[in-house]
């Protein structure tokens, strides 16, 4: 039955960020919805968010990597501050705050634990009836190479773990 659950929430997170549209974001902050920068794929432009001093948004140069099915081939540049994230979609506010306080979570970036923040149970969009917990991890800009993000749920005593590589190479 949680297997069953999870599988369910996975496919409304992918939903969700198939409808979302960063590149007409008015905010810069990298909040929970209006990420201002695009997906860490090949051929994807790079947005050039113009950094903004002692904002949360003083990212020039970032994209983010959703944590989804495998398959997807992420690639980020040198300089580029890369969002590994994990978007939980809900039926009703209950429901999210219910699993987030059964659950506990971890992230971890080659196989070490590294700090996390959790956004809490949001709407989307204004009057939604959709809810979505965020759990993600803002990386500095990486050499080139290959890094591996794993982010781990736990209800009781089971664990899901989902991971999602991207390879950085140098920006030119």
């Amino acid at each position: 039955m949680r297997a069953l659950r999870l599988i369910s929430v996975f496919i409304a997170a992918v939903a969700l960020l198939a409808t979302a549209s960063p590149v007409v974001a008015d905010t810069r902050d990298v909040d929970a919805f209006s990420i201002p920068f695009l997906p860490c794929q090949a051929g994807v432009p790079d947005v050039h968010t113009p950094a903004i001093a002692g904002t949360e948004g003083a990212y020039p140069h970032a994209c983010f990597v959703p944590m989804m099915g495998p398959g997807i081939a992420w690639q980020a540049s040198t300089g580029e501050w890369i969002l590994f994230n994990l978007k939980l979609g809900f039926n009703s506010q209950a429901e999210c705050e219910q699993f987030v306080a059964a659950s506990s979570f971890t992230v971890q970036v080659q196989e070490a634990p590294v700090p996390f923040e959790t956004l809490p149970c949001q709407q989307p969009f204004p009057g939604s009836s959709f809810w979505v917990f965020t759990v993600r991890f803002l990386s500095h800009p990486l050499p080139p190479g290959t890094y591996t993000a794993a982010f781990g749920v736990t209800q009781g005593t089971q664990t899901t773990v989902l991971t999602q590589s991207v390879n950085v190479i140098p920006h030119g």
